[in-house]
């Protein structure tokens, strides 16, 4: 499959000074961006990124608003619904090895490339519902219980008993040695 949102960064151009990048998502990546979530589609999806490195880590701080459309779980039914979101990613070059001392959790890059939209797909994919429902379906909080059935101890049915007696059998046999 093609890759469905590819903005790379040459991480080297990336200074103190704040950089801001706008994505703008085209109709072929929005397709492709769907077959890759799985959902019904994607109609639009933009972000503007904020990085700026920070020593040997790259911050990332950004925004998102995107137009989906997902499979009600309920009834099948097209749901559409406006995601907007909000995140900060800080990353770390793999290929200096292991960060000491820095107690941030971190994401890692190689070869001085980042790929910001992979990241955008990432942010959209953990802000979709997990259960998109159509107007007017409802979920209830519980599971209806069964009525409890009403039984006497005779009527009950305890397949290990015969093994317990003669478990028991045994040990008050041993208990009189």
């Amino acid at each position: 499959m093609a890759h469905s949102l590819s903005y790379t960064i040459d991480v080297n151009k990336i200074t103190s000074k704040k950089r801001v990048e706008k994505i703008q998502a085209d109709a072929d990546e929005c397709s492709l961006l769907a077959e890759r979530l799985k959902i019904l589609e994607v109609t639009n999806l933009s972000a503007e990124l904020i990085l700026q490195r920070k020593g040997d880590l790259i911050s990332m701080s950004g925004s998102f608003t995107s137009e989906v459309v997902q499979e009600c779980v309920a009834t099948l039914k097209p749901v559409h619904n406006q995601i907007e979101d909000t995140f900060e990613i800080v990353f770390y070059d793999a290929d200096k090895g292991e960060l000491e001392g820095i107690k941030v959790e971190y994401e890692e890059f190689h070869d001085n490339v980042l790929d910001i939209g992979d990241v955008i797909i990432q942010q959209l994919a953990l802000a979709l519902p997990s259960y998109p429902k159509a107007d007017g379906v409802e979920f209830f909080d519980h599971i209806e219980e069964a009525e409890p059935l009403e039984t006497t101890e005779k009527e009950t049915y305890r397949p290990f008993e015969t093994l317990l007696k003669g478990v028991t059998a045994t040990n008050d046999e041993k208990d009189k040695e």
